[in-house]
């Protein structure tokens, strides 16, 4: 059986902003990629944390 190797932090083009809300749970954690639907299709606009709803737009 082949090893699945995990994505780790950094490989890609870019790294994932951090949430900066010091009240969050998710403190200093990555944030989430946030979409917007447009004639039928997703287009990302920004990162967004799960908890606060803290929003860094593109």
């Amino acid at each position: 059986m082949s090893e699945k190797h995990l994505r780790r932090k950094g490989q890609g083009e870019t790294e994932r902003p951090i949430c900066n809300n010091k009240r969050c749970i998710n403190y200093q954690h990555d944030l989430l990629r946030s979409y917007i639907r447009k004639n039928e299709k997703f287009k990302p606009n920004g990162w967004e944390c799960p908890d606060c709803k803290f929003k860094m737009w593109d």
